[in-house]
C-alpha cells in the first residue's frame, strides 16, 4: 500500500515505468473540471485536522484492522502524526528525530521501537562508497541508543 500526500497521477507513472501494477495507492489527485481547469482533490482529508491533504493516520488505523502489522516508511512532514500508529517504522530526517524523543514526550508512557540496520564498512578496503560509517551521523540525536557490534 503506498500511502502520499502527492498526487496520484505521477506516482502512478513512477509506477508503471517501474512496472509496478495492482498497489493500492491512497493519494491526493488533480482532476479537470468542467471549464478545462485542472483542480487539486483531497479525497482522504481529515476535516477535524488541516495538517495534511491525506491523512495518513486515518488510512493505517483503517489497515490495521484487516492487517497484523503495518510497516510504515516516511520521511516527511505528512508522516508525523501517521508514524506513531506504525508497528515498525522507518524514519529519517525529521521522522527520526521525532521518533527518538517520542518516549519522553510522553513520560516515558508511550514506547516507540524503531531500528535503524546500517552498514560499519570503515576500515574493510573496500571502495569508498562501501566503506562508508553513518552512525555517527545517529549518535548526536538525544533519544537514540547506538548499539554496534564487535568482531
Amino acid at each position: 500500500v503506498i500511502l502520499s500526500d502527492g498526487f496520484l497521477f505521477y506516482i502512478k507513472l513512477l509506477l508503471e515505468r517501474e512496472g509496478i501494477v495492482d498497489v493500492p495507492i491512497y493519494a491526493n489527485d488533480i482532476v479537470e473540471d468542467a471549464s478545462g481547469t485542472l483542480v487539486p482533490v483531497f479525497p482522504h482529508h481529515n476535516p477535524q485536522c488541516d495538517t495534511c491533504g491525506n491523512c495518513k493516520s486515518d488510512i493505517i488505523k483503517r489497515l490495521k484492522q484487516d492487517h497484523d502489522h503495518i510497516i510504515f516508511i516516511c520521511d516527511g512532514y505528512s508522516d508525523l502524526c501517521a508514524s506513531e500508529l506504525a508497528d515498525t517504522l522507518f524514519a529519517k530526517r525529521q521522522l527520526m528525530n521525532h521518533a527518538a524523543k517520542i518516549t519522553y514526550m510522553f513520560g516515558g508512557q508511550a514506547k516507540f521501537p524503531i531500528l535503524y540496520r546500517m552498514t560499519v564498512g570503515a576500515g574493510i578496503s573496500a571502495a569508498a562508497e562501501h566503506s562508508v560509517t553513518p552512525y555517527p551521523m545517529y549518535m548526536n540525536s538525544p533519544g537514540l541508543k547506538i548499539i554496534l557490534r564487535d568482531t
